[in-house]
């Protein structure tokens, strides 16, 4: 993890992923000593201990989006959400090793749980486990991670606000 000034934290590859589709979807797991499959996903890599897989990277629900798993755990204030997606500007980051242009990684936002919270001091905070989102690739093509390669991001998002549009002043009806 590297922080971008006040942009947010660059997460990275805990170890080697490859990640391809299978086509047409498999309904049964497939588990070899390479690799493994699920749905229209097959992963290998390096192994991970409380992954389906049984690597760094694994299915989600026989669909065709990866898990990618950080080990990472993120506390964060109570109100507050916690986004986490693609690096939104490569150029932000200095590192010619950047895995975002091969991975489509998608975007979401963490939000407080009363039951993933822990207090802190007299503060509670939400928690969440960073795991990376992608979409498995098209085609026959398979991509590869290296350890240590930039493959997301994730930022503290300011509580939410509520607006309210009211009607301007007018000198008569002109609606």
């Amino acid at each position: 993890m590297r922080v971008l000034s006040r942009f947010g934290h660059i997460v990275r590859a805990p170890g080697r992923i490859t990640m391809q589709r299978e086509d047409p979807g498999l309904k049964w797991r497939d588990f070899q000593p390479e690799s493994s499959a699920y749905g229209r996903v097959r992963v290998g890599g390096d192994p991970w201990h409380g992954t389906e897989s049984g690597f760094v990277a694994s299915w989600i629900a026989g669909s065709e989006y990866v898990k990618i798993s950080t080990g990472l755990v993120v506390f964060f204030p109570k109100g507050h959400l916690l986004y986490q997606g693609p690096i939104p500007n490569q150029q932000l980051l200095d590192d010619p090793r950047i895995a975002t242009d091969q991975l489509d990684v998608m975007a979401g936002m963490e939000y407080f749980v009363p039951t993933r919270s822990r207090d802190i001091g007299r503060q509670t905070y939400a928690m969440a486990a960073l795991n990376v989102i992608a979409r498995a690739p098209h085609g026959d093509s398979i991509v590869e991670v290296s350890k240590g390669q930039a493959i997301a991001w994730f930022h503290l998002v300011a509580p939410p606000s509520s607006q309210t549009i009211d009607r301007l002043p007018s000198d008569g009806d002109r609606s």
